[in-house]
């Protein structure tokens, strides 16, 4: 075998690998509360900063989430949203070059306080002596 035939296949392997498709990058991960339980119901949003595309998950009961396909020439962030309250904005580089990252966001569920129980129009009534009024 001669080597005139080896140099062209290295050279057409070499332009072929710098015109390749990049590949899709992903994100996954959790979303928890402060205690550390996770968040099912948790909607997580991930936006290209350059592009403004947003994509939203929303997670199950294992607070998990998972974005695929996601442009590797782009920057990101991702937040997540529970009742009211979000986590901090988490933001993933183009020059990261792990093929799926993992970012795990915490939101800080606020406590409700009790609402102090105001009669309605039928407990009133029912306290003046009439008939009690069913809702």
């Amino acid at each position: 075998m001669s080597g005139r035939g080896v140099l062209p296949c290295v050279i057409l392997g070499a332009v072929s690998l710098a015109f390749a498709a990049p590949i899709p990058r992903g994100v996954r991960g959790v979303v928890r509360d402060e205690a550390g339980l996770v968040l099912s119901g948790a909607v997580v949003r991930i936006k290209n900063t350059w592009s403004l595309r947003v994509r939203s998950y929303v997670t199950q009961r294992d607070g998990r989430y998972r974005f695929v396909g996601l442009d590797p020439n782009a920057d990101y962030e991702i937040r997540a949203y529970y009742r009211g309250s979000s986590s901090p904005v988490e933001r993933l580089s183009k020059f990261d070059p792990r093929p799926e990252v993992v970012v795990d966001l915490t939101v800080p569920v606020m406590k409700r306080s009790p609402q102090p129980r105001r009669p309605g129009i039928a407990q009133a009534r029912s306290r003046k002596g009439t008939e009690p009024c069913l809702i």
